[in-house]
């Protein structure tokens, strides 16, 4: 789900929410709120981790995904 700012058209933030099953026959969930104007995730909660990713940039141009654990410096540029 996106909120939208109903003045400016401007989108403010992303809810995600999902369900999956595993081999093992295990339900794992998640949700996450990021966002979009600062780029942060505010608030993740159940086994968001396990999906959730930085997209950088490697030396060929390519994306590279991180783990959202991933250190980042101080202008949120994901670092390894």
């Amino acid at each position: 789900m996106r909120l939208w700012d109903a003045d400016t058209g401007e989108p403010l933030r992303i809810y995600a929410l999902w369900r999956t099953w595993r081999s093992e026959g295990r339900e794992e969930d998640g949700h996450a709120v990021w966002d979009l104007r600062t780029n942060e995730v505010l608030h993740a909660g159940g086994d968001a981790w396990r999906w959730l990713r930085w997209v950088a940039t490697d030396a060929d141009g390519w994306p590279d995904p991180l783990p959202l654990e991933t250190s980042i410096n101080g202008d949120a540029t994901p670092t390894r």
